[in-house]
């Protein structure tokens, strides 16, 4: 099932960028509270004119002219954004302004940026309380944990045992009366109270009554999932309304993959209504409106990657063994199809790529290709051509107009003609607003 959280469709770019920086742990920024939340369209490569990088074991900043912009002397660093950004100095977290310069005097165990909200969560001894952007402190350490960031106002927060909501200035707006609580998902936020779980507005007040043996946050469709007793799984709109109700309910809409009580698996649209007319024996949701199936007709069997229509109609469809999905970064569905050469296809366009063994991003001008050793960039039209030569281990495609790329386990920077910006002599680089690691 689900996890508990808000949920976002679209082009991750987290799993990419983890590939190619090499980081693997620590907090990752997710939802709208975030400064580059992972939708392609709001991370930048240079934000404020600096880019952090990785060099000979230390973090500085560049500018766009590939000149330092401050000193390489950090042991991690994070993107800017207004005005300042996030440094680790030892096992130290500070903030620094756009010369360098810290600005806390004493540093903190961890800090969290809220870009949005203009806000800082902050650990000192165990305990976590709330700063200003500029290292202001507006609550002392008193709240044992936090879960996500500021959502509609209100960040969930532990007290003692028990969860409740605070807002910007660190006052409890909601009292901290459950056992569990979640960041707020269109409108409505999922806790557990009294051992059940149910959903609360901004106000503290019960919506959905807390009366569910478990539950999952709305997604971007107002659909939860939820679990009404100890046999039944259903899907409910932000009233609480049941649109059906089955064994068991996978995805976040707007399509979802259903067992019913018969054992049959259908899918289903956010309506709640079925999506086809085909009862499958398998299904795997891998976007919006792009999912691999299969079903038995007679004695023949099918597995196919599915492009559908909002109607239910298939629009592209390629053999599983054939095919794979890709999602573009504005959440058009695209399946590769290699059975005689390699071609990309969705429902407006089909672009034959001699030569080219995987397709690794899509943006509304770029496609990002590799030849099963090397990647490079091609242009997003029928007939394709070649903008940043395959000669390179990774890339990614920024909105800001560069690509970074990994060659040789070094980290630089190209322009979209393919020249090198920043050249490749830098082992890591950061452009989101909180640390990686």
């Amino acid at each position: 099932m689900l996890i508990k959280q808000k949920m976002r469709l679209g082009v991750s770019l987290f799993m990419v960028a983890l590939l190619l920086s090499g980081c693997g742990s620590g907090f990752i920024p997710s939802g709208d509270s975030a400064y580059c939340t992972g939708e392609w369209s709001t991370c930048k490569l240079f934000t404020e004119n600096k880019i952090a990088l990785k060099r000979d074991n230390k973090w500085g900043y560049l500018d766009k002219l590939n000149k330092q912009a401050i000193e390489f002397k950090f042991d991690a660093a994070a993107a800017f954004a207004n005005g300042v950004a996030i440094v680790k100095l030892g096992t130290t977290y500070n903030i620094i302004d756009g010369r360098g310069k810290t600005l806390l005097d004493t540093g903190y165990d961890r800090l969290v940026r809220d870009v949005d909200d203009r806000v800082m969560i902050y650990r000192k001894n165990s305990k976590y309380g709330l700063l200003s952007e500029g290292g202001n402190q507006i609550t002392g350490p008193i709240y044992d944990s936090f879960i996500g960031l500021f959502t509609d106002g209100r960040l969930a927060v532990k007290s003692g045992v028990k969860y409740g909501y605070i807002d910007k200035t660190g006052d409890m707006k909601i009292p901290a009366i459950y056992e569990e609580a979640y960041e707020f998902s269109r409108g409505l936020a999922l806790v557990k109270y009294n051992g059940a779980y149910g959903y609360i507005n901004n106000n503290g007040s019960f919506i959905i009554p807390a009366t569910l043996v478990d539950a999952y946050s709305f997604d971007d469709y107002d659909r939860a999932i939820v679990q009404p007793d100890d046999e039944t799984i259903a899907l409910i709109d932000k009233t609480g309304t049941q649109l059906f109700t089955a064994s068991d309910i996978y995805g976040s809409g707007p399509l979802y993959d259903v067992e019913l009580p018969n054992g049959d698996l259908r899918l289903y649209s956010y309506e709640g209504t079925p999506f086809t007319t085909h009862i499958y024996t398998y299904i795997s949701i891998y976007g919006p409106y792009v999912a691999n199936v299969e079903w038995d007709e007679g004695l023949e069997s099918f597995d196919e990657i599915i492009i559908f229509g909002e109607d239910g109609e298939t629009l592209v469809s390629v053999p599983y063994i054939h095919g794979d999905a890709i999602t573009s970064t504005d959440n058009k569905p695209y399946i590769s199809d290699d059975s005689d050469g390699f071609v990309l296809k969705s429902a407006q366009i089909e672009i034959d790529l001699p030569g080219i063994d995987g397709v690794d991003m899509i943006t509304d001008e770029h496609i990002v290709v590799d030849d099963g050793e090397k990647s490079g960039v091609m242009t997003l039209q029928t007939i394709s051509t070649i903008v940043i030569p395959l000669q390179y281990d990774n890339l990614i495609l920024l909105p800001d107009g560069f690509a970074i790329a990994r060659n040789e386990l070094m980290i630089g920077v190209l322009t979209m003609s393919g020249s090198t910006l920043i050249p490749f002599e830098y082992s890591d680089f950061n452009f989101f607003a909180n640390l990686l690691s």
